[in-house]
């Protein structure tokens, strides 16, 4: 991972720095990250992406308004995005996230995310991962298009500790608290 081209140099000066703190990457350093990735879309000539986190987790801009936007300029677009995420933040995301909410290295993001509301007794014990995609199932069939979940879930989706599991396992249960982005205004 250090030596990947596609990472710039202060994304893995942090991931070095880490290396010597137990693999921990501090909020500061994660947050900065942020703020680089943000300005480098700024510079690339885009609004600057709405401050979208939950509990201290960032987000990319999931809603991305595309309207008025040629099929060239769309590309365009998710290149940089991506070009900007890849060059100063995607490995600290990465590390961040899976130290605050999937220590065991769950392959499953929906699995880690059982294992730290279990983890932080935040739901009953008994609560499985089948459960969980039961209701989800329910939510997203029985639900309008930006609904909000809280009451279709075993756990509080307003406890800040549940909202820290959520957004460390990337939930779409966090999508209608996020703010849309327009990239040029």
């Amino acid at each position: 991972m250090l030596n990947n081209r596609q990472y710039g140099e202060s994304q893995k000066k942090v991931l070095r720095t880490a290396l010597q703190y137990d693999g921990k990457i501090p909020y500061a350093a994660y947050r900065t990250a942020w703020e680089s990735y943000k300005q480098c879309l700024v510079e690339r000539g885009y609004t600057k992406p709405p401050q979208n986190q939950s509990n201290g987790v960032y987000f990319t801009p999931t809603y991305v308004s595309s309207e008025g936007l040629s099929d060239a300029q769309s590309r365009k677009l998710d290149e940089d995005i991506d070009e900007c995420k890849d060059l100063h933040v995607s490995a600290i995301d990465l590390v961040y996230r899976t130290q605050l909410g999937n220590p065991e290295f769950y392959g499953d993001p929906e699995v880690a995310l059982i294992d730290c509301l279990h983890r932080g007794n935040l739901t009953p014990t008994d609560y499985t991962i089948n459960k969980y995609r039961q209701q989800f199932e329910e939510y997203r069939n029985d639900t309008k298009v930006g609904s909000v979940p809280d009451d279709w879930f075993n756990f509080d989706l307003n406890d800040s500790a549940v909202l820290t599991c959520l957004a460390s396992n990337k939930s779409p249960l966090l999508q209608t608290r996020l703010e849309a982005w327009k990239p040029f205004g």
